[in-house]
């Protein structure tokens, strides 16, 4: 995720965008793997929840390095890089006590990029054997090789590839450094490694809009496409306060949302050209993230090295990893840390008053899970009343 780089947008006075959002807002849209009650899905962990229990976490998300290969200069997480990584066999004592913890997915996610990891490789093939729904985010810069690609392609249900430009131009100021049509074979190489393990792993790109590469939109979308992607996924480019992590404001927007009606023209039943309208509306409308306890901390465990060790650590969210305010505890055995008061205490202590980041999926949850707490509050609900809340039909529920 990348800081905003501009000042704080209004799009209430740029009517052509105001627009163009709105009518993309009211399309309905096939995008079932962000929908936000996806995590009404895992009825089961909910109605332990509301009954008190400490229920099973539902995804580990794992950050196994602070290394990276790009250097963004809006990175989020840029304050905290460097040659530092979880070792190999911590990785697979997190992975396995996971496991054993009932955890039903592992994301592997950054900090830096999970390529970046000096035995990369050995954490895909520890993945691959784990009882875990697998999924990764990476800026796909270092699959060098075809032997890789078909490594993760075999390893992860999902990989979604952070681009964020549509040109060697925007990828320099986005990315720090040169590599447009090199980050385009890598992922050429995913797709054929796809083809060539028959495996039904998903492929998506994901990009941060902002005005200056608006332009980039529809030539990005037509490449994605040719290379044989899922999907491409537009979101926008924010900013928070560091201290309090509430939502601050997204970069300005001009001519994204028309370009992104133009690369519509696109989708076929291969492929699909998504936009995550809460992301946007949360600034656009101010729309409100209410909730009295950070409930989801209960099914989701970001782990990361601790910013004070080489440790790892539970953090309270993934947007809020390496900062000292929202570590919760450091630790050796994470089923320790999964039952410890500590966690408890920083769960049930943050409030949407104190940690917000109204566009991140975590604040839906929240806001999903606080609905059912309110209403558990007046009469305990029954698993079929809680089963009723969940989508029809989503996918990869176990990556929360």
């Amino acid at each position: 995720m990348l800081a905003s780089p501009g000042p704080n947008a209004d799009l209430s006075h740029d009517l052509p965008t105001r627009e163009a959002f709105q009518r993309l807002a009211s399309r309905p849209t096939d995008d079932e793997q962000f929908e936000a009650s996806k995590i009404l899905s895992h009825t089961d962990r909910i109605g332990a929840w509301l009954s008190g229990d400490v229920p099973a976490p539902v995804t580990l998300e794992l950050d196994v390095t602070l290394a990276c290969n790009d250097r963004c200069p809006r990175c989020v997480h840029g304050f905290a890089l460097g040659n530092r990584h979880l070792e190999l066999r911590k990785i697979a004592e997190i992975v396995s006590e996971a496991s054993q913890l009932g955890v039903r997915g592992l994301t592997l996610t950054g900090g830096g990029d999970p390529t970046s990891h000096p035995d990369f490789e050995r954490v895909v093939n520890l993945v691959g054997g784990a009882e875990l729904s697998a999924g990764m985010f990476t800026n796909g810069g270092l699959i060098d090789s075809k032997a890789l690609a078909r490594e993760m392609v075999a390893a992860f249900e999902w990989i979604r590839v952070s681009v964020d430009s549509g040109s060697e131009v925007s990828f320099r100021r986005v990315r720090g450094r040169r590599g447009y049509e090199d980050r385009l074979r890598s992922l050429h190489r995913l797709a054929i490694a796809r083809q060539e393990v028959s495996t039904s792993c998903e492929l998506g790109v994901s990009f941060l809009t902002w005005t200056d590469v608006a332009p980039d939109i529809i030539p990005l979308t037509g490449q994605i496409k040719e290379l044989g992607f899922d999907y491409v996924q537009f979101k926008p480019m924010i900013q928070w306060s560091s201290d309090s992590h509430h939502l601050s404001t997204i970069a300005p927007q001009a001519g994204v949302f028309e370009a992104i009606e133009e690369a519509l023209s696109l989708q076929d039943d291969s492929f699909r050209v998504l936009l995550s309208t809460k992301k946007y509306a949360s600034d656009i409308e101010n729309a409100p993230r209410t909730f009295s306890s950070f409930h989801c901390g209960w099914f989701v465990l970001p782990v990361a090295l601790s910013i004070r060790s080489d440790r790892p650590a539970l953090y309270l969210d993934c947007s809020a990893k390496y900062l000292n305010k929202w570590l919760v505890a450091e630790f050796d055995s994470l089923q320790e840390v999964v039952m410890s008061s500590a966690r408890r205490r920083s769960i049930e202590s943050t409030s949407s008053e104190v940690y917000c980041v109204a566009g991140e999926k975590h604040a839906a949850y929240n806001a999903h899970l606080e609905r059912l707490l309110t209403l558990n509050s007046r009469r305990p609900l029954r698993v079929d009343e809680i089963a009723g809340e969940a989508p029809s039909s989503v996918k990869h529920a176990n990556s929360l």
